[in-house]
């Protein structure tokens, strides 16, 4: 009897441990959805506003050659405000404008860039590090693969 017991109650951690997983995994999946739509905004807007010949956002920017250059934290704080004042960034709720825009995991984004061949257009890639804050690692979050 003793030994039934003991198998249940060893059962039953073996089951919570289990559902504690899951609903850590749903909440990774619901973050990295959340920054998807962010950062896939934060690039559709670049994008936009530097075709309609937007200066003050051209001026952030400093290509020197077609090698990616990721912006600087007080370089993307500004890039991110400025973008904010007239554009639907779909930002997750709580971030006031002038705050570091952060992902879930406390990093701001990463915003690269590089002249394009053409030498009049950029390409951009805006990348969220995800859970693990490593560059480069399968868990990273972004509209584009980083090339």
């Amino acid at each position: 009897m003793k030994t039934k017991k003991i198998l249940l109650v060893v059962l039953l951690i073996i089951l919570i441990c289990f559902v504690i997983f899951a609903m850590y995994q749903l909440i990774q999946e619901s973050r990295r959805a959340t920054i998807f739509g962010t950062v896939s905004a934060i690039g559709a807007v670049l994008s936009s506003e530097l075709n309609k010949g937007n200066t003050v956002i051209e001026e952030m920017f400093h290509p020197i050659s077609q090698e990616w250059r990721f912006v600087t934290a007080e370089e993307y704080d500004k890039i991110i405000t400025e973008l904010a004042k007239t554009n639907n960034l779909d930002i997750p709720e709580g971030w006031n404008l002038g705050s570091p825009l952060l992902d879930f995991w406390g990093n701001r984004l990463m915003i690269g860039y590089r002249k394009l061949p053409d030498k009049e257009h950029y390409d951009f890639i805006v990348i969220s590090k995800g859970p693990d804050e490593i560059f480069q690692t399968k868990d990273d979050v972004s509209r584009d693969q980083y090339k």
